[in-house]
C-alpha cells in the first residue's frame, strides 16, 4: 500500500474516531435548558370581613308599655292587652257588674291597636283605637255604632278584674 494512501486512510480513521468520540461524549454533557420565567407571587387579596349566616329576625315588641290591664274609669271596664304572635291583642274586657264582653274584631297596624267589643246589656258596639301610652295612661279614641265618639284615657291597674 502506498504511503500516501496510508496517510489518508489513517487521517480519515482518526477523524472518524474523533467524530464517534465527540458524538458519544455529547450525550454525557447536559444540554443547556432554558430556565422557565420566574413565577410572580400571587397578588395579595383584600381580606373581606367574614360573612355571618343570616340571623332569624326576632319580632320586637314595639310598645312594651301597651301591655297590661287598662281601666276605663267611666264604664269600669278593664281592657286586657297582651303581645301575642308578633302583635298586640285584646284578650278580655271585664266589667265587675256585667261580666266579660266579647271582642268582635281587632287589628294591630304596627303603631296602633284597634278593637271592637259588644256591650251585652244594651247591644252597643264600641270601638277603641290607641293613640299613645305614657306611664300609667293609655290615650284612646272611641266610637259607638250609635254615632257617639270621643277620647278616653284608660288607667293602668294591677288586675284584670275591676
Amino acid at each position: 500500500m502506498n504511503t500516501s494512501r496510508k496517510f489518508w486512510l489513517v487521517l480519515i480513521m482518526a477523524i472518524l474516531t474523533m467524530v464517534v468520540i465527540a458524538c458519544s461524549c455529547g450525550s454525557l454533557t447536559p444540554t443547556p435548558t432554558v430556565a422557565p420565567p420566574p413565577t410572580l407571587p400571587p397578588r395579595p387579596t383584600v381580606a373581606l370581613p367574614p360573612t355571618l349566616p343570616p340571623q332569624p329576625t326576632v319580632p320586637v315588641n314595639p310598645m312594651p308599655a301597651l301591655e297590661g290591664y287598662w281601666l276605663d274609669t267611666e264604664t269600669n271596664d278593664v281592657h286586657v292587652i297582651e303581645w301575642q304572635n308578633n302583635q298586640y291583642v285584646v284578650t278580655a274586657i271585664n266589667n265587675n257588674e256585667y261580666g266579660s264582653f266579647a271582642v268582635t274584631s281587632q287589628s294591630w297596624n304596627g303603631s296602633a291597636l284597634t278593637w271592637t267589643y259588644q256591650v251585652s246589656y244594651n247591644d252597643t258596639s264600641v270601638t277603641f283605637t290607641t293613640v299613645s301610652v305614657s306611664g300609667d295612661s293609655l290615650y284612646t279614641n272611641w266610637s259607638t255604632n250609635g254615632g257617639d265618639s270621643g277620647t278616653e284615657t284608660l288607667q293602668r291597674v294591677s288586675s284584670p278584674i275591676p
